[in-house]
């Protein structure tokens, strides 16, 4: 019965999602938002600075590449908050030296569990394996939240005449540093 149950529940979502999508694909071509416009501004004001990247780049614009600044830091938050809770877990007093390492370590936390006998021993080991589990998934998604917020770029279109100051690393053979770069 329950098995019936949850068929019919995904059906209907699934279906519910075609009936969306359907209804929002637009009956006649959408002119872009930046169709037309004048950067540079004969009306006396200029189009937007930045401008998500859609269609052909328009005259005045370039398009820059991003890191995905947002998704990084949200990385570095979620593995950090969860490392915390289990360095504080192995530091308490019968935690698990194996807690110390990082994304594996709530693994072999789990597998070492003991005094697991009766129903209340049961429930709490069960509680337990569930926690580590889950903190060991947690630290491994906040490590590829970040790597992909790294590793991934996003463009955007920039007005050419915007001025601003860039400081870019610098990697060669014979030296590394920083390179600053303005526009006026």
């Amino acid at each position: 019965m329950r098995r019936m149950t949850m068929g019919w529940m995904v059906l209907a979502a699934m279906t519910t999602l075609v009936a969306e999508s359907a209804r929002a694909q637009p009956s006649e071509p959408v002119e872009p938002a930046y169709a037309g416009a004048d950067p540079i501004g004969a009306s006396g004001h200029p189009g937007p600075e930045r401008m998500k990247l859609r269609d052909p780049v328009p005259p005045g614009y370039h398009v820059e590449r991003k890191i995905r600044t947002g998704l990084a830091i949200g990385g570095v938050i979620v593995f950090g908050a969860m490392y915390a809770l289990s360095v504080g877990s192995a530091a308490g007093t019968n935690g698990d030296a194996a807690l110390y390492v990082p994304v594996v370590g709530p693994f072999v936390a789990a597998a070492h569990l003991k005094d697991c006998g009766g129903a209340l021993g049961k429930l709490l080991c069960g509680s337990e394996a569930f926690l580590f589990a889950f903190d060991g998934l947690a630290q491994a998604g906040g490590i590829f939240m970040f790597a992909h917020g790294i590793g991934s770029t996003k463009s955007e279109l920039v007005r050419n005449d915007v001025a601003g100051i860039r400081v870019l690393p610098t990697l060669s053979p014979s030296h590394a540093g920083l390179s600053v770069l303005a526009s006026f």
